[in-house]
């Protein structure tokens, strides 16, 4: 089951992760990084930030209502 899930998962990733999008995680990462990033590294640092403002973008709308 989890290896079906990762395979899901790594599938829905590249429809979402277009080449311009790629450009751009490598601009901005490789640099502070000094070195070049694999594909996977790539994908995995565009869904981190994914992850990471979904959590912010609700945390602060449920911030925002709770304060009504």
């Amino acid at each position: 089951m989890k290896c079906y899930l990762m395979k899901l998962a790594s599938d829905m990733s590249n429809n979402w992760l277009t080449p311009k999008l790629k450009r751009k995680v490598i601009k901005v990462f490789e640099p502070r990084y000094k070195r070049k990033f694999a594909d996977d590294e790539i994908r995995e640092i565009a869904e981190n930030l994914t992850d990471f403002m979904e959590i912010y973008l609700k945390f602060k709308w449920r911030q925002k209502n709770n304060n009504k």
